[in-house]
């Protein structure tokens, strides 16, 4: 089966409907409904490592006994809410007339969908929307990140599904820039308290759609801070920018994992000369850089790697 994502206005009902659905999916053995309950139900989380999934085979697998419990817990946090009540409180937040969390949520899908027409219309209606902050309850560390619109812009440490960055980010940024952003708001995400600029700058979708510089540059030009600001790990931009892997950042691989990953051929090219280990394996997927450059579509590098290899 393959979910479709409702409205974030969308009734409990309907969400209901989606949990019976995925259920029915799990019991008839469909690998999408496998898919969502491996990566979402915390039965079948890593205890130590909560976002990945546990090794079990196949018949462990079909062996597990799920209810629609289950399916509407596997549900929500599919959506990145704590828990299906953590939903159903948000579902009735957002369809309440006159509601102020229905406001941001649009704005928020404007943001992550580069709708510019409907973002300056809401920002029109409501001018204290740049300074609104998320108030969803999601199962990452903190459970309230309280993201501006602007943190949506760096697409990273929000809802996994609204990490996008569409062709016009940079007009989107500078158009909450310039209704009165505040460009170092710092939101909770990632265990400590971080600007827009410390999450960009970490974040592979705007590098992916290749607007990274584009808009750390116009972070910049609205005066926001290269140095380290709120708390925990990633909070120094220049730090998180550099090619080696200081605390926290992704220390569970090594430099030649990032670069191989990330398609860097001259960066793993001089590491390898350097005498980076070619047979180190991460330590949450077990894989070698080789692995890592396959499992990203990096062909010339993974070639590389090979020919080191066996040399």
């Amino acid at each position: 089966m393959e979910l479709t994502r409702l409205p974030f206005d969308a009734s409990l009902p309907d969400y209901q409907k989606q949990a019976g659905h995925l259920l029915d999916a799990w019991r008839a053995g469909d690998p999408g409904a496998r898919q969502i309950f491996t990566h979402s139900h915390p039965r079948f989380l890593n205890p130590d490592i909560p976002w990945l999934p546990r090794k079990l085979s196949d018949d462990e697998l079909r062996s597990a006994s799920l209810d629609i419990a289950d399916a509407q817990l596997a549900l929500a946090r599919w959506y990145d809410f704590g828990s299906w009540t953590r939903l159903a409180e948000y579902v009735h937040a957002v369809i309440s007339e006159g509601s102020t969390i229905a406001r941001f949520e649009s704005a928020v899908d404007a943001v992550v969908g580069g709708d510019l027409a409907m973002l300056a219309a809401l920002l029109r209606e409501d001018p204290e929307l740049v300074r609104a902050r998320s108030t969803r309850v999601t199962h990452f560390d903190p459970p309230v990140h309280r993201a501006t619109l602007l943190h949506y812009v760096a697409a990273n440490g929000v809802e996994g599904y609204r990490q996008k960055t569409p062709p016009n980010a940079v007009e989107v940024a500078k158009m909450l820039l310039e209704a009165g952003a505040e460009v170092d708001a710092l939101a909770h995400m990632y265990g400590g308290r971080h600007t827009t600029m410390s999450m960009l700058v970490s974040s592979g979708h705007p590098a992916k759609a290749g607007l990274q510089v584009a808009l750390v540059n116009t972070l910049l030009d609205f005066g926001a801070a290269v140095e380290g600001r709120g708390s925990g790990e990633w909070t120094s931009p220049l730090t998180s920018a550099l090619a080696y892997n200081p605390k926290g950042n992704h220390a569970h691989s090594t430099p030649l994992h990032q670069a191989a990953l990330a398609g860097h051929d001259d960066v793993v090219r001089l590491l390898v000369t350097r005498g980076a280990r070619l047979d180190m394996r991460d330590m949450v997927y077990e894989a070698t850089p080789l692995g890592w450059a396959v499992y990203n579509g990096r062909t010339e590098i993974a070639d590389y790697l090979r020919a080191q290899e066996s040399s």
